[in-house]
């Protein structure tokens, strides 16, 4: 419900796939990267910066950005603490759902 309009109805299931990127890949390094870097990631909807050293992006194809995101470790001489893949929380369906 959205400002007393019900703006969603449905499983779960079929809520997440409301949201953009279908999936969340998050990854934490052992250091600050540069937003540039992130930037050039391809299938990348969203991204939203965590802490300094940590990001999730929201994505379609989650094990293609997870080597994209290897390939610039490697390049920048970067170390994965993290790299996890999931849906999207209720949250931020719900953000979704009542921000349109």
């Amino acid at each position: 419900i959205n400002k007393g309009v019900l703006v969603a109805d449905n499983k779960l299931t079929e809520l997440h796939k409301t949201t953009p990127g279908g999936l969340v890949v998050a990854v934490e390094f052992d250091q600050p990267v540069q937003q540039q870097w992130l930037d050039q990631l391809k299938e990348v909807a969203g991204i939203e910066k965590v802490s300094d050293t940590t990001y999730r992006f929201a994505v379609s194809d989650a094990a293609f950005v997870r080597k994209q995101l290897q390939e610039m470790a490697r390049l920048h001489g970067l170390d994965i603490v993290s790299l996890q893949t999931g849906n999207h929380s209720l949250e931020d369906v719900f953000r979704n759902l009542t921000s349109k």
